[in-house]
């Protein structure tokens, strides 16, 4: 009796779907782990949550103000739904996250260090959400975080979108050479981890990078995030000026 025929290949257009939500629910623990600290794993969770989920959506919406793209009300909805998309697909991309590191007690591992140039994907999906989180998210920390202060008025909106936009000019440079050196480009610029450019380097991404991206962008993400969702209103504002604020300083501490 011939064996039975083999199964047909999945179409292109369904396999990616099917291959990015299978096992998506498996929360199995590795065998060679202790038991998970739930704490622990709660507090990392819920800070990847609001600076990742809420942070991408709350970037898009920021940045987009910056840059006059909300100044009309077709534009204000159109980049609403940008936003809410954004953050569904950082959603998917946070619960695979979650799921790594209750797996394994560590987030995905870095990429690839050899041949890394061949890694099209990782790279891309990397530095994609790193062009989102750090550059729109940089200056849209500074933006949200002003107006969440009451530093940021009617008054003095062009200053603060000058200095949102230098901040975002500033962490994309740093973007870009995150992609230098990862695509082994001027490598003799990297090669010495004592010089002064790789301190001053390293002293910027433990202070001035967590500062802006971490401390006012979990003020921004609330304050932006809450608007995209309809929960901030004229009227519930002084609701959620001093959640905002109290994030911030959470993640200060």
């Amino acid at each position: 009796m011939p064996p039975p025929p083999p199964p047909p290949p999945p179409k292109p257009f369904i396999h990616p779907i099917t291959h990015a939500f299978h096992g998506c629910f498996n929360f199995r623990r590795h065998p060679t782990k202790p038991p998970v600290n739930r704490l622990a794993y709660t507090r990392v969770i819920l800070a990847k949550l609001l600076l990742e989920v809420c942070g991408a959506s709350g970037a898009i919406w920021g940045s987009s103000e910056i840059f006059f793209l909300r100044d009309t009300p077709l534009g204000n909805e159109i980049v609403r739904i940008v936003a809410m998309f954004v953050g569904v697909i950082f959603f998917y991309r946070f619960w695979w996250h979650a799921k790594h590191y209750y797996q394994h007690d560590q987030d995905f591992p870095p990429l690839k260090e050899h041949h890394r140039r061949k890694w099209k994907l990782p790279f891309l999906q990397v530095f994609a959400s790193k062009l989102v989180l750090e550059v729109l998210g940089g200056a849209g920390a500074i933006w949200g975080c002003s107006e969440a202060v009451t530093l940021r008025n009617a008054t003095n909106k062009f200053s603060w979108r000058v200095a949102a936009a230098a901040v975002g000019y500033v962490f994309f440079i740093r973007w870009v050479f995150q992609v230098f050196a990862y695509c082994l480009c001027f490598a003799g610029l990297w090669s010495n981890p004592a010089s002064f450019r790789m301190t001053l380097a390293r002293w910027y991404d433990a202070f001035v990078s967590k500062l802006v991206l971490e401390v006012f962008g979990a003020a921004g993400a609330v304050w932006g995030f809450s608007e995209i969702v309809f929960l901030r209103t004229p009227d519930t504002v002084y609701i959620w000026r001093p959640i905002a604020i109290t994030i911030g300083v959470v993640f200060t501490l």
